[in-house]
């Protein structure tokens, strides 16, 4: 399944006749990543719940620094949602994600010492 069979999985779901949001989840099949794990729909993000966020939970890609991750968020980026990476381990992903216009997200106040997360809202 490919990005964009996602997003129209999630729409198809969530007509405007919902009570409540639908999310969804897959292993998606995209070019440059082994492996990568999205979700679509409300998420709670630093203390504030968005409707809609896209959130990349885990992934990774044949080769690092080639422009696979960068291109794919500019993927995400056209359909105007904001993206969530979830506890980043990798320290170079960690120092470029704010590059590019995210913002690290601490849960150091709910009692548990997590990786960083990282947001980047809808442009």
């Amino acid at each position: 399944m490919t990005f964009e069979e996602l997003l129209e999985l999630h729409a198809e779901a969530n007509t405007p006749d919902k009570l409540v949001p639908c999310s969804r989840r897959a292993w998606l099949d995209e070019p440059g990543f082994t492996s990568l794990y999205v979700r679509i729909g409300p998420a709670a993000v630093a203390k504030e719940v968005l409707p809609k966020v896209i959130q990349l939970a885990a992934f990774e890609v044949t080769r690092k620094g080639k422009g696979v991750f960068t291109r794919f968020v500019e993927r995400i980026e056209s359909h105007g949602l904001p993206i969530f990476v979830e506890n980043v381990l990798n320290e170079r992903l960690a120092n470029y994600l704010p590059k590019i216009g995210f913002t690290m997200i601490e849960y150091k106040d709910i009692g548990r010492n997590l990786a960083p997360c990282f947001l980047k809202e809808a442009s």
